[in-house]
């Protein structure tokens, strides 16, 4: 599982958005992540790298919370990608 899954998996269980340091520990607590040393920092990173994507599975909805975007694509991301890893 890639830390991106990690956070993808705890946001679809949570009921709303949640602050960055309580995704890590909820990562941690399922024991998605083995690294915890630095999980903070990266977990940190790759939220805010991601949000700037257009087609990114998470939104910043305020100052260190984050969410599942809310949007429908109009198609299946993770579909379209693997067609493509797959050409």
């Amino acid at each position: 599982m890639t830390l991106v899954q990690a956070i993808e998996t705890v946001l679809r269980e949570a009921e709303g958005p949640l602050y960055h340091r309580e995704i890590t520990r909820r990562i941690v607590e399922k024991g998605l992540w083995k690294e915890t040393e630095s999980l903070p920092d990266n977990v940190l990173q790759k939220l805010t790298a991601s949000v700037r994507w257009a087609y990114s599975p998470f939104e910043r909805v305020s100052p260190g919370y984050y969410a599942l975007r809310s949007r429908d694509l109009g198609f299946d991301l993770e579909e379209s990608l693997q067609e493509s890893a797959a050409d």
